[in-house]
């Protein structure tokens, strides 16, 4: 909600990747937040793109950590 709120407040998109453990999981997505303006000009709403990526991150955490256990 932070990154929404300040996409709103600065009119500047954001694209990256999220991390969330709010229900007790990890979760990491990579996200588009673009704000629409208003007739006039003011951020109104954001359009949000969301991609589950944890699959890909729990796996780089896997091939991270045996990496690591080679040397």
């Amino acid at each position: 909600m932070a990154l929404i709120r300040k996409v709103l407040r600065t009119g500047e998109p954001f694209q990256g990747e999220v991390r969330d453990v709010s229900d007790g999981r990890e979760v990491w997505n990579r996200v588009s937040l673009s704000p629409i303006a208003a007739p006039a000009g003011e951020p109104a709403r954001i359009l949000v793109i969301a991609l589950d990526i944890t699959a890909q991150k729990q796996a780089e955490d896997a091939l991270r950590r045996s990496e690591e256990s080679e040397r």
